[in-house]
């Protein structure tokens, strides 16, 4: 699915997080998720981004991945995983195309909800970053016959609910979080297929991800230090 970008998307720059305010401030009135919720929905981001590692190695198994890989629109399922435990085509494409979505989705939410500047001038960067990613996951793709999904993974459909869900208080604490597990597994992916994968426009598509997510999560986590 293309979502509107507001943003410019047809360069990467590098920047340094702007020193950031004290993470507060979303919307009054928000449904409340329990942080044992939140916690559950955190482990099992982290937990995909570490079998996303294993990629380099080569020594990943297929039951493994199925913990945290979920069936796509593409109709790629989690069974699908190869023995070998190297990510397909189709699953590659899958995977960073929630991603991407859930970057882009939870930015635009976070840009209309915080006051901090740290945090407004990360998100606009995701939202421009990751639609150009987007846009060259989806070139690819076509170009390979390789559908890719309108809709989320369900693990990154549930940390969107969860953030929506988040009270006044900890909306941003909360965003910055899930940035930083959300890059974690990003960096992981495209560093493994960019590495094994097995087609070679897609591994071209991964390979200059792999800078840019890279440089995510070196901001995200210099905004948490903050």
């Amino acid at each position: 699915m293309d979502h509107p970008q507001p943003y410019p998307d047809d360069t990467v720059q590098e920047r340094r997080p702007t020193a950031s305010l004290p993470l507060s401030v979303a919307e009054p009135g928000a449904p409340h998720i329990s942080s044992k919720r939140i916690g559950h929905l955190m482990k099992n981001l982290i937990c995909a981004g570490a079998i996303a590692a294993l990629l380099t190695s080569g020594v990943a198994h297929a039951q493994e991945a199925t913990t945290t890989m979920a069936p796509a629109t593409t109709g790629t399922a989690a069974s699908d995983m190869p023995a070998s435990g190297a990510v397909t085509a189709d699953q590659y494409v899958a995977t960073a195309a929630s991603s991407d979505m859930f970057e882009i989705q939870s930015s635009k939410m976070a840009l209309e909800t915080t006051k901090n500047e740290a945090v407004k001038e990360f998100a606009e960067h995701m939202v421009s970053d990751h639609s150009t990613t987007t846009k060259e996951i989806k070139a690819a793709a076509k170009e390979e016959k390789i559908a890719v999904p309108t809709e989320m993974l369900p693990k990154h459909a549930e940390m969107l609910a969860a953030l929506k869900a988040a009270d006044a208080g900890s909306f941003d604490a909360l965003y910055v979080k899930m940035q930083d597990a959300a890059h974690k597994e990003a960096v992981a992916l495209h560093t493994g297929y960019a590495e094994s994968g097995d087609d070679a426009a897609l591994k071209a598509v991964a390979k200059k991800a792999v800078p840019i997510v890279t440089e995510h999560l070196k901001d995200v986590q210099a905004i948490q230090k903050s």
